[in-house]
């Protein structure tokens, strides 16, 4: 693959993702005329409309959003392809001093860190676990990983990937206050929510299987910052939550469901944040590439749930 050929499909995934040229370009450290012209190239390539742009709105057509998931797994490939070959491990050395708030930590930890420690022996990761809403400061960090967007316009945001969170109950709730059969019922039950922005106190933003999305408003019984407290509090029998997918399989804990069928779900994004593109030297910037590939790579093999939370 040429690199201007992989250029050209970054950025249509970029675009895909922050849906905003002038964002997308700074991400990829180029002008937004190049992305603009890389998106013609990769349209004229396709002989399909591919981002449809009305006004200040950019979204992807529906030949956009068929594209979409087989280019993210041909770059995946390809940057896999890179990796097996070896890296250069002197890229990777010194400290790298990493804030996240807990959920993110236990992921990345399973998931990547712990790989990179073992193939760069020189790096030394310091991880520190920070609630999201304090995560703007940056204070003592060369990079954050959290699931909210920065409004401070000298930070930079860069979408690594996304994970499920199911709507759950423990079977004692259930039998108590019965389960419910469509989102609107939701009003009428007790409801734990994770509390990451201000907003996740008054609604949910669900997505459905068939590709369906909107916002349910919720009045909660309870909030917390903490996915494990939320979960605890929810298989103890107070309400239903959010769990995320990977946490399902190994609750040790039998006694609860996955409701509606596993069909709706949350889709929860995670950014990494930096203070600026000229910040990143070469292993940050590696760093922060190999965890976004795995996180897509590990989104692509996303199996449906069985409502006990089995793959």
């Amino acid at each position: 693959m040429e690199i201007k050929t992989l250029r050209t499909f970054e950025t249509f995934i970029s675009v895909s993702k922050t849906l905003c040229l002038s964002r997308s370009a700074e991400l990829l450290d180029c002008n937004p005329s190049t992305i603009t012209r890389r998106l013609k190239s990769l349209e004229l390539e396709t002989g399909c409309s591919l981002i449809a742009c009305h006004s200040k709105v950019v979204e992807l057509t529906p030949q956009g959003e068929a594209f979409l998931p087989k280019i993210e797994d041909l770059v995946n490939r390809y940057r896999e392809a890179i990796d097996s070959i070896g890296p250069c491990a002197n890229l990777l050395q010194g400290e790298v001093v990493i804030g996240m708030h807990q959920p993110a930590a236990y992921l990345l930890s399973e998931l990547v860190l712990m790989e990179i420690q073992e193939k760069f022996p020189n790096l030394k990761l310091k991880i520190l676990t920070i609630p999201p809403r304090y995560m703007s400061s940056m204070e003592g960090c060369d990079i954050t990983f959290t699931p909210i967007q920065p409004t401070d316009k000298d930070l930079i945001a860069r979408p690594l990937g996304s994970a499920r969170e199911y709507f759950c109950a423990a079977t004692d709730y259930l039998a108590r206050y019965g389960e419910p059969a469509t989102l609107s019922e939701l009003a009428n039950h007790k409801l734990i929510s994770t509390l990451f922005t201000g907003s996740e106190t008054k609604c949910w933003k669900w997505n459905h299987a068939n590709g369906e999305h909107g916002l349910i408003d919720i009045k909660p019984n309870m909030t917390v910052d903490s996915h494990q407290i939320s979960t605890q509090w929810m298989l103890a029998g107070f309400g239903i939550s959010m769990v995320p997918e990977r946490w399902l399989s190994r609750i040790t804990q039998g006694g609860y469901r996955i409701l509606f069928d596993s069909q709706y779900y949350v889709e929860r994004e995670l950014f990494a944040v930096y203070r600026s593109r000229h910040y990143l030297n070469d292993g940050l910037r590696m760093l922060i590439d190999h965890i976004a590939r795995v996180l897509q790579s590990s989104r692509l093999k996303h199996r449906p749930l069985s409502p006990t939370g089995q793959l």
